[in-house]
């Protein structure tokens, strides 16, 4: 199943600045953010399955292909984020994703 959408929007909401990933595998949507105060991790936010969702190699994928190294995982309500293991989590190899520059639509206010 190929990337559907990829959109990119630059964030500033008080002292927090960032950007805000949509990432949709098919049908499957994946809100993603990464904060300029903690550089290299991105965090999927939605929903408390996304990690096991058999398309989340490909999300992975591209936001390592954008520089990120850590990815971090929305695993319950109370704002709980978990780290996986990249490597582990691509092992059976990586996917082919579109060059992320190419593919994005980034969004200016």
């Amino acid at each position: 199943m190929g990337v559907t959408t990829l959109h990119r929007e630059r964030f500033d909401e008080a002292d927090i600045r960032g950007w805000l990933y949509n990432i949709a595998i098919g049908d499957q949507p994946f809100p993603i953010r990464a904060y300029d105060d903690i550089p290299g991790r991105a965090i999927i936010r939605d929903t408390t399955t996304a990690r096991q969702s058999p398309v989340v190699k490909q999300v992975v994928s591209i936001l390592l292909s954008q520089g990120y190294t850590e990815i971090q995982f929305y695993c319950g309500p109370d704002g709980f984020y978990r780290a996986v293991d990249s490597e582990n989590l691509l092992e059976s190899g990586r996917v082919d994703v579109p060059a992320f520059s190419q593919a994005i639509e980034i969004k200016s206010s």
